[in-house]
């Protein structure tokens, strides 16, 4: 009897993998070993068949490793035959940050927190410009009966006055063309 298996095999992690083991000779009651780095991983008994396959769902890189294929067969006697081996290599799942350039997922972080950090020095000059005022106006004073008394009083101006004062919000480039219209 001679037995074979699949190639060497290098896959990406989460990926499903399958070993083809194929022997020579048509045999009743054949069991199949499998073993990875000497461990047995799965046993099966094959009925009239010359080939079994391995199936691992969602590999990991923890199941890297070489797989050995054993074919047992017991009539008339106990015969042991080994295949070759499959190297199975499982690579890790990570995203490729480089983009092609090369650069590490630490340098395009830096990069996007430098970025973010110059954004907010600005937005913050541009806020701190801003500067608040005070404007006083002069409002006829009309919700007090003192004011409805002045209107009538021939004496007086006809009517009181109210100051008030008003928080403006403007930035300091308005006062500034303001100031400068004014004196040119």
């Amino acid at each position: 009897m001679h037995v074979t298996q699949s190639a060497d095999i290098r896959v990406t992690e989460g990926q499903d993998v399958n070993i083809t083991c194929y022997w020579t000779g048509n045999f009743n009651g054949v069991v199949v070993k499998w073993l990875k780095n000497n461990t047995t991983v799965r046993s099966k008994d094959i009925q009239q068949d010359t080939k079994t396959t391995l199936t691992i769902h969602n590999i990991t890189r923890e199941e890297s490793g070489k797989y050995v294929c054993q074919v047992f067969v017991d009539i008339p006697a106990l015969n042991v035959w080994t295949g070759n081996g499959t190297r199975v290599t499982v690579e890790n799942q990570e995203p490729n940050y480089s983009g092609g350039s090369g650069e590490t997922p630490w340098v395009i972080s830096l990069a996007s927190v430098a970025s973010l950090v110059l954004v907010m020095i600005v937005v913050f000059l541009k806020l701190e410009r801003r500067q608040e005022a005070r404007v006083i106006y002069e409002v006829p004073h009309s919700d007090s009966d003192s004011a409805d008394m002045d209107k009538r009083n021939s004496g007086s101006s006809g009517a009181s006055s109210q100051w008030c004062q008003v928080d403006v919000y403007e930035s300091v480039d308005y006062f500034e063309r303001v100031e400068m219209k004014q004196s040119g």
